[in-house]
């Protein structure tokens, strides 16, 4: 049997890891690293909104703040919950077009490397 000299196979190996990767990148970008990545964008989301909390203010929209039954401790409670509810669903909202633009760019970044690069070698 015939040994190969350890440099050949190095190189061989590294060769062969490179060509396989690059190969592989855009399946992957486009297809298990789309779904990773929009799984991430959408467990940011619910985590952020459990962390302003909008869900509890929804909840507890119609009830009085600090045990205050009057009329109008009631009416001062409405009106800052409504508040409160509309400041933190404008926050979710703008959280959330920041990850839909994240996503945008993660589709189109790639496609606009291989555009230019296409335009600077050709």
């Amino acid at each position: 049997m015939k040994s190969q000299n350890p440099g050949i196979l190095a190189v061989k190996f590294v060769a062969k890891e490179l060509v396989g990767d690059v190969l592989y990148w855009p399946l992957w970008w486009y297809s298990r690293g789309l779904v990773d990545f929009i799984k991430k964008r959408i467990k940011g989301i619910t985590e952020f909104e459990e962390n302003i909390g909008l869900t509890i203010w929804v909840i507890n929209w119609s009830k009085p703040m600090y045990g205050q039954y009057d009329i109008a401790g009631k009416l001062i409670s409405l009106v800052i919950r409504t508040l409160g509810i509309f400041w933190k669903g404008l926050q979710l909202m703008v959280y959330l077009l920041v990850q839909v633009i994240l996503l945008i760019l993660w589709l189109v970044v790639p496609l606009l490397a291989v555009y230019g690069l296409w335009r600077q070698f050709f």
